[in-house]
């Protein structure tokens, strides 16, 4: 069986994993309301008209920023940003301001439960696993268990790591592919005499052998695996893994893939 303590993902650049939500702009902005996270981006795009996207500070002084298109314009556009800051926005087009107007709310992704170790710079999932597979950092992103059983972690506290059979795993939403951004993952990670075989997958966000990432015990040695979806480039630790816990940080970035094993890098 593997265990698994606590897993955290963060992301030197969060927006590529943010979420693009469209709006269109004709006579009406559709859709008028968006709910939407801290680090999403809303687009605007008219397709007819001569409108405009207002939402700044001084036509909405409530509003946590100022964001708008400037002047009223014609033919196709867009406009795009990145609602950083959590709260209520609202905003309209300047010469339609009776009928054409719009509210989004951004929720924030960070968490008041942090503990003190798990920064919320970038952070985007952190599963402490306390009593299930939900990602504390924000209200998205939980898991969902096939063959998982809660069990003790390293520190001997009850129902606050998991328990994998061979058929075991979490599924996550997905984190997207890596192509174009960095991420570090850390967990911890305790194999048992069962995982000294071949490719015994831990954390991944890849599918059918797809791009993207993945950290593995192969061997009874932490691995990490990138795709491009063409071919596979492999990060292999020398030592095999010992009785006990194991502290993973792993770290990827455009052409560089660094490991770590308690604190020693590869």
């Amino acid at each position: 069986m593997k265990l698994i303590y606590s897993l955290f993902l963060t992301l030197i650049s969060l927006a590529a994993f943010a979420t693009n939500h469209n709006v269109s702009v004709t006579m009406l902005f559709t859709p008028s309301t968006l709910s939407i996270n801290q680090g999403d981006t809303v687009t605007w795009t008219q397709a007819s008209g001569f409108h405009n996207v207002n939402g700044t500070q001084s036509t909405f002084p409530g509003n946590p920023a100022s964001f708008g298109s400037g002047s009223v314009a014609g033919g196709v556009w867009t406009y795009s940003y990145v609602f950083s800051s959590p709260g209520v926005y609202n905003y309209h087009c300047d010469p339609h301001s009776s009928f054409m107007t719009g509210s989004i709310t951004v929720s924030s992704t960070s968490s008041q439960n942090l503990p003190c170790y798990v920064s919320s710079n970038s952070l985007e999932r952190w599963y402490p696993f306390d009593g299930n597979a939900n990602n504390v950092s924000s209200s998205s992103g939980n898991g969902v268990t096939t063959n998982a059983t809660l069990t003790t972690d390293r520190y001997g506290n009850v129902n606050s790591a998991y328990s994998f059979n061979n058929t075991g795993y979490i599924q996550t939403p997905t984190l997207g592919q890596i192509s174009s951004t960095s991420l570090t993952m850390s967990c911890w990670v305790n194999p048992d005499s069962s995982q000294i075989g071949s490719y015994n997958g831990v954390v991944s966000n890849q599918q059918s052998n797809s791009s993207g990432f993945l950290f593995q015990i192969s061997g009874n040695k932490p691995w990490v695996t990138v795709s491009n979806g063409s071919g596979y480039y492999d990060l292999v630790h020398t030592n095999a893994f010992g009785s006990g816990w194991t502290h993973i940080v792993q770290v990827i970035k455009p052409g560089l893939m660094e490991l770590y094993i308690d604190g020693i890098k590869t």
